[in-house]
């Protein structure tokens, strides 16, 4: 909807800004700072879904190596949950058992934390006048 494309929006003209900015000072752009913004535009996409399945966690297993460690484990913990929950405590959470869907919030905030993490850290940089 409106939001998705308004997010996805604001992720590639902040990535673009960025882009620019990296390669003016270091003539390429850094292989982590790709990874991190297409998987900021990946998970803008699932976290605006109406669905966050299971399954969209794969498309950011090819570009989750070339994130900081922290970034990394941040996504291990959000694919364990995952796991978890999909199958082994799945029958809990269609019961709406407190255990499970607490989990499935938890899953859903550290995405949320993950997503807000890696633009804060890729941000395009703001130039002061000296």
């Amino acid at each position: 909807g409106p939001l998705a494309l308004l997010i996805l929006g604001l992720v590639s003209a902040a990535g673009f800004i960025r882009f620019r900015q990296d390669a003016r000072k270091e003539g390429a752009i850094p292989v982590r700072r790709l990874a991190a913004y297409t998987v900021s535009a990946l998970l803008a996409f699932i976290l605006t879904s109406r669905v966050f399945s299971p399954q969209y966690l794969i498309w950011l297993l090819p570009f989750i190596p070339l994130l900081s460690a922290r970034s990394s484990g941040f996504f291990l913990v959000i694919a364990t949950l995952t796991i978890i929950l999909y199958p082994f405590l799945y029958a809990m959470l269609i019961a709406a058992a407190p255990v499970s869907v607490l989990m499935l919030n938890l899953r859903n905030l550290l995405a949320v934390a993950l997503f807000i993490w890696l633009l804060v850290v890729h941000f395009p940089r703001r130039k002061f006048p000296r």
